[in-house]
């Protein structure tokens, strides 16, 4: 018999790469990263303002940043660029 003893906390997750996608895509993404490792996490919008036009409306960066350990619970921070 093999017994597994937890400290009641889940393992943190690597938070995957959201950069480059339209802001139509994130919420997909991160319900399929949710679904796929048995968490939630939600997400806010945060507009920043940029002059390259290929950046408006896809996403620039995050908080946390990709890669960065996220839990069950966590709300994940979501910049996308806009046109000054």
């Amino acid at each position: 018999m093999i017994v597994e003893v937890s400290s009641g906390e889940a393992e943190a997750i690597a938070l995957i790469d959201l950069r480059g996608l339209d802001q139509s895509e994130v919420s997909q993404a991160l319900s399929d990263f949710s679904t796929l490792h048995g968490i939630s996490v939600g997400w806010g919008l945060v507009e920043v303002v940029t002059s390259n036009p290929a950046l408006h409306g896809i996403v620039v960066s995050t908080n946390p940043a990709p890669g960065s350990p996220v839990n069950d619970g966590d709300i994940i921070e979501v910049r996308i660029g806009r046109a000054p």
